[in-house]
């Protein structure tokens, strides 16, 4: 309706109303930020894997303990060079 009035009273008008229902609803519907911040910083405090995994660029490490192939060995065995020299389960 409002791009096809001519009358420029009602054009007028018409985005006065327009602006009103707009700001209306964007008062209705807009996200509360301080919640949907609390229950990320709530859901990542709760779960490390996600949190890393919600992260923009997701680095996982290959060696860590528990990975296909890998024994259930310490952390602080693999570092350094070592690192390839873990010991590999051939069946993965």
């Amino acid at each position: 309706v409002w791009s096809t009035e001519a009358d420029p009273a009602a054009r007028a008008a018409l985005s006065k109303t327009l602006e009103s229902v707009h700001k209306a609803l964007h008062g209705l519907l807009k996200v509360d930020e301080t919640a949907e911040g609390r229950a990320f910083r709530l859901a990542r405090e709760r779960d490390p894997a996600a949190d890393q995994n919600a992260q923009a660029i997701v680095i996982h490490s290959l060696h860590r303990p528990g990975a296909p192939g890998i024994a259930a060995v310490p952390q602080s065995t693999l570092t350094g060079p070592s690192r390839e020299s873990a010991s590999i389960d051939p069946k993965h």
